[in-house]
């Protein structure tokens, strides 16, 4: 293997610099060089791709990064890799089809921003970064500004997020379909949707502050299981909503100044039973309600945007 002192640069014509492992058992490493890409990278099942502290990559409207292998974003606390538009915003990161015991993508130490989604090859994604029936590590991300249906879109997919700075966006921070994990330590903030959007997922959320989602700071539905401790849920239209079958439990949670109600209860879809409820020690100041209990037809019609 080069040294990594051979690994800097970015010489034009030559954006990445792939680096073969001898051994057959052993994934082909591919490093990411710093500069402009103005076509899609596509990360092979048997490839890696890897990025480095303090790497700043910028992208076209229509680049991205497209993962079938592996990712490895490792960044240092003082020095983030960033994944920024040219302009005002890119493809985005998508990992798919990558669920295997021995693969697990990482994400640690990362900024990016302005991400769109939509269809790559033949995939449409919802997420500015989605992750697609596969593994995956977020450690002290910084995700702002993107004009995705959903900044984070997970699908079928294992996680585990801490320490995530999410801003802005248009449509929901992270939005969980069938997957299973944990968010901790985390800060949502002006969500343009639900800052957490759970279905038929199963996730621990532990320590986080919500702040201003447009609609719901946590949405639970279709099933899902949910564990919230110790989170600070502020000015959304509803604090946390628990629906369709779904389980929610928890304990020490604080809800200040929601504007519809802290907590909300309801069938959404007909064909699911009632929800469950169980959270203790909670902390309610300033909400329009603190609890929040209709037919699912009145309460559709007036909160889920």
């Amino acid at each position: 293997i080069l040294p990594h002192d051979r690994l800097g640069g970015n010489p034009a014509g030559e954006p990445l610099q792939k680096i073969k492992i001898d051994k057959k058992d052993q994934d082909e490493i591919i490093y990411l060089r710093e500069g402009l890409y103005n076509n899609l990278i596509v990360v092979e099942e048997n490839q890696t791709l890897v990025l480095r502290p303090g790497q700043v990559v910028r992208f076209s409207e229509n680049a991205g990064i497209l993962v079938y292998g592996q990712i490895r974003a490792e960044g240092s606390p003082g020095n983030k890799i960033q994944l920024l538009p040219q302009e005002s915003t890119w493809k985005g990161l998508m990992i798919i089809n990558s669920k295997e015991s021995a693969k697990v993508n990482y994400l640690r130490h990362c900024r990016l921003e302005g991400a769109a989604g939509g269809k790559v090859r033949h995939h449409d994604f919802f997420g500015g970064v989605s992750f697609v029936k596969t593994n995956v590590v977020l450690e002290d991300v910084e995700i702002e500004g993107f004009s995705s249906p959903d900044s984070v879109h997970i699908y079928k997919s294992d996680f585990d997020i801490s320490l995530l700075a999410l801003k802005g966006g248009i449509g929901d921070g992270i939005d969980s379909d069938w997957s299973h994990g944990k968010i901790a330590e985390s800060s949502f903030s002006d969500c343009g949707g639900d800052c957490i959007d759970l279905s038929g997922s199963r996730v621990d959320i532990v320590n986080n502050r919500i702040l201003r989602a447009y609609d719901k700071g946590v949405s639970v539905g279709e099933g899902s299981v949910a564990f919230l401790n110790n989170n600070y849920i502020i000015e959304s239209t509803i604090g946390v909503a628990v629906k369709d079958q779904s389980i929610v439990t928890g304990d020490s949670n604080k809800f200040e100044r929601n504007r519809a109600a802290a907590i909300a209860s309801y069938i959404k879809k007909a064909n699911y039973i009632q929800p469950e409820l169980l959270l203790t020690n909670s902390e309610y100041r300033d909400n329009y309600k603190d609890i929040q209990e209709e037919s699912y037809r009145r309460l559709t019609s007036r909160y889920d945007k």
